[in-house]
Order: C-alpha cells, then sequence, then structure tokens
C-alpha cells in the first residue's frame, strides 16, 4: 500500500473528483456463472460503509458493468432491475448512494462501444452529467477491461486484486495505477492522507 498511497497522494483528489465502479467482484462476490437474481447477490465484506465514505469524497459515484447475461438469455433486463433496486435499498441503509447505474447487456462478441474495455458507459456519464472531467476520474474495476476502459478516457485505473492467469496479470500491470485489496482498502488512502 505504500506505492499506491505515494500515486494517489500525487494525483490530489478532491469532491470534484468522479469515482466509477465496476459492479462483480467490487461491490458484490463474484460467483460461477452468472449473477440473475437477488439470492445470488451478496455485498463483499464493508462495502456499503465503504460507499458510503467515498460519497463524502467524490462529486459522483457511478457503477458501469458489463452484463451479457442478459443478451445470453440467462436474465432479463427486469431481474438486473429488481437486483439493482434491492442493491441501492441496502446500501441507502447505510446512508451509502449510487448516482447512476450503467449497464451494457450485450454480447462480448458483439464488440459493443459500451461494453468494456470500450469507454462508452463512461462517456454517457459524461454525456448525463457534463460537470464529470474524465481526467479527475477513478475506475476501480477487477478485471483488464476496467483498467482498458479508463485508460482510454484518461482516468485512473484501479485494480482489486484478485487471482489471474499470467498473460493477464502481466497486462492488468501494465496498465493500471495501482492495486488494492477492495474499497475498504481504497478508503485507507483517504485516511493516511489526513494523517
Amino acid at each position: 500500500m505504500n506505492k499506491a498511497y505515494t500515486i494517489f497522494k500525487e494525483w490530489h483528489v478532491d469532491y470534484s473528483w468522479t469515482l466509477f465502479l465496476d459492479r462483480d467482484g467490487v461491490i458484490n462476490k463474484k460467483m460461477d456463472g452468472y449473477i440473475r437474481d437477488w439470492n445470488a447477490f451478496s455485498f463483499i465484506h464493508k462495502v456499503p460503509e465503504s460507499i458510503a465514505f467515498l460519497n463524502q469524497q467524490f462529486h459522483k459515484t457511478i457503477i458501469v458493468t458489463n452484463q451479457q447475461g442478459i443478451d445470453k438469455g440467462l436474465m432479463l433486463h427486469e431481474d438486473l432491475t429488481t437486483i439493482h433496486r434491492k442493491m441501492l435499498e441496502i446500501l441507502e441503509y447505510y446512508e451509502a448512494q449510487i448516482d447512476e447505474i450503467y449497464y451494457e447487456p450485450s454480447l462480448a462478441a458483439f464488440d459493443s462501444f459500451r461494453r468494456k474495455p470500450n469507454p462508452g458507459m463512461l462517456l454517457d456519464a459524461k454525456k448525463h452529467y457534463p460537470s464529470i472531467d474524465l481526467k479527475k476520474s477513478i475506475l476501480i474495476g477487477d478485471s483488464l477491461v476496467d483498467i482498458e476502459a479508463a485508460k482510454k478516457v484518461g482516468a485512473k485505473a484501479i485494480w482489486v486484486e484478485n487471482p489471474r492467469n499470467q498473460i493477464e496479470l502481466e497486462k492488468i500491470h501494465s496498465k493500471m495505477d495501482f492495486s488494492v485489496g477492495g474499497l475498504h482498502d481504497f478508503c485507507s488512502l483517504f485516511n493516511e492522507q489526513k494523517n
């Protein structure tokens, strides 16, 4: 975390910045297959509290998530809407807020401009919220596509550490700004900065 803190300190993050979050593997635990319904959704430890803290540090907190399970026919848009509604209800209990959720249902093979690693969802957010400065934004994700999407718009890219094959790890490490164990670890960078 020493290297992460050094880099983070140089960014001079303040309330004018925007925080983008991937969902699976960052907010909720990943599972084999797809999160098709609410019963399969489980928050990662301390995520609601972490988001509540981060809301005080960032002007906007936005989720950008690939959800090709929809176009694979494994779930409906309505299923995803239900998952997100219940997720937001629990976050609200912790006084945590997500300003917007962007998702892309298309198959990876279709290579939609909105599907990460393409930057379409980030650009949609900029269009909907003109105050967003993508160069003063951070995207936290657990995969290479998150890192690449961030870099395509000049945003900072933070990787949530998890097992990957060696080739993908090398690509992630060459493109990310730094890595953290999760959102709770990311929050600790702000606390270190105040000390």
